[in-house]
């Protein structure tokens, strides 16, 4: 297996260690919250019972002196159970909202009994107003508001008893699965520890294999570089001395241009100049002729001159080179106007 491959493999597995400790980070995560979402509920639905059992006791301590004393007074306390009474069934049913068949039940008869409670405490208040002390007394004998009290007391305990329960069971759930979670996460510590040290090692490799290849590439680049110094020292040199037998060979067509076409037109000129004047006619026709004879080697003349200078310019070699520059930009404007 080649390096790249060993270390395309560390990284995938390094990866899905990491994957692997964030899932077991969320799941750990999650199950906390449960169980400090199950804890909560549990504090809530206790509160609840709580303050719903106070809420009986205070009514039927207030009733009770009420009949006793007989004051106006001790009654407070009981209208104001009877006012909230409803709210706080509400606040018991929104507890046990999301709670089993049998704790609904049993909540369904807490509150059934608490309503017959009420309904035996409201008739001796109005036994009280109505018959007097000696009726009322009577009713409270009967020990029936105490045995309700006592069933929901019990009730109350058992329902207490069973969310504790449940709570308890969430927590140690929760321990337990702390305890799995971090065997877990640290295996997978363990395990990214030792791929990271491996991938380190490769990676080391690798960097003092690239390394040296960068140095073989080095040397070849100087090599490179050194030749195609070389064959551009060659290349020019090349280029100079085409370029010298070119001027060389510019040099010698204008000589030859200069000295043959220049001879034979001058010498045409003359001849054509001789004949004009041996061969006088008044005859406009003839002279137009030779007229027109005499222009057409002059713009010969002209022309081999200008073929000389874009050769080789005299002036180049008479005055030098800014001289047949300027020449040769007046020509070419000349030229062109």
């Amino acid at each position: 297996m080649s390096s790249l491959a060993r270390q395309i493999l560390v990284v995938a597995s390094l990866l899905a260690t990491v994957v692997g400790l964030f899932v077991a980070g969320q799941v750990g995560q999650r199950r906390l919250e449960a169980a400090s979402r199950r804890i909560e509920l549990g504090a809530q639905r206790q509160q609840a019972l709580a303050d719903f059992s106070q809420l009986l006791r205070r009514a039927e301590s207030s009733q009770r002196g009420y009949i006793l004393i007989g004051h106006p007074e001790y009654l407070v306390p009981f209208r104001e159970a009877s006012a909230q009474y409803a709210a706080a069934e509400q606040r018991l049913d929104a507890a046990f909202a999301g709670a089993g068949d049998s704790e609904r039940a049993d909540i369904e008869e807490l509150k059934h009994l608490s309503d017959a409670k009420f309904a035996e405490m409201r008739s001796t208040v109005e036994q009280f107003a109505i018959h007097g002390r000696a009726a009322a007394m009577q009713i409270i004998r009967t020990d029936t508001g105490e045995q309700f009290m006592t069933q929901i007391d019990d009730l109350r305990q058992r329902i207490a008893a069973q969310d504790s329960n449940a709570v308890l069971s969430a927590s140690r759930n929760w321990r337990a699965n702390r305890w799995e979670s971090l065997g877990t996460t640290s295996a997978a510590l363990v395990a990214s520890t030792g791929l990271l040290l491996l991938l380190s090692r490769l990676t080391v490799r690798q960097l003092r294999s690239k390394e040296r290849e960068t140095q073989q590439l080095a040397a070849r680049q100087t090599e490179l570089e050194q030749l195609v110094q070389d064959r551009t020292e060659e290349l020019s040199e090349l280029s100079t001395h085409l370029q010298s037998v070119a001027e060389q060979e510019k040099a010698a067509l204008s000589r030859e241009l200069h000295d043959e076409l220049g001879g034979l037109l001058v010498a045409a000129r003359m001849d054509v100049s001789w004949l004009e004047e041996r061969l006088t006619s008044a005859d406009p026709e003839v002279r137009a002729h030779f007229r027109r004879v005499q222009e057409v080697l002059q713009s010969g003349v002209d022309i081999k001159r200008r073929v000389i200078e874009s050769l080789r310019p005299t002036l180049l070699d008479n005055l030098g080179l800014i001289p047949a520059l300027r020449w040769q930009v007046a020509d070419y404007c000349a030229r062109g106007a």
